[in-house]
């Protein structure tokens, strides 16, 4: 499931918090390993609403990975959330 940041009461002005990160709970012990993604390309340097920061994410059994989209970004990106802290993310060509 995607995680939404943690914001302060008094936001600082030039607070970007990283929106991008997935949880990954086992739901056998409820543990939860968070991981962080970057946004594509087409999110730097701009400020954007958070809906459009939103990504899409499912899971495809016949791969074994999970397939990402996001709203302003035309590619999609593949990942098995095997790396300890972060998705690499592979565009679909």
């Amino acid at each position: 499931m995607q995680v939404l940041p943690i914001m302060p009461i008094e936001i600082p002005e030039n607070f970007n918090p990283k929106y991008n990160k997935i949880a990954k709970i086992d739901l056998s012990d409820g543990s939860v390993k968070e991981f962080e993604i970057d946004y594509p390309e087409v999110y730097s340097d701009k400020n954007i609403s958070q809906q459009l920061k939103m990504m899409s994410i499912i899971y495809n059994d016949k791969i074994d990975k999970f397939v990402i989209s996001y709203p302003l970004s035309d590619d999609l990106y593949v990942t098995d959330f095997n790396q300890e802290s972060s998705a690499i993310l592979h565009p679909v060509n």
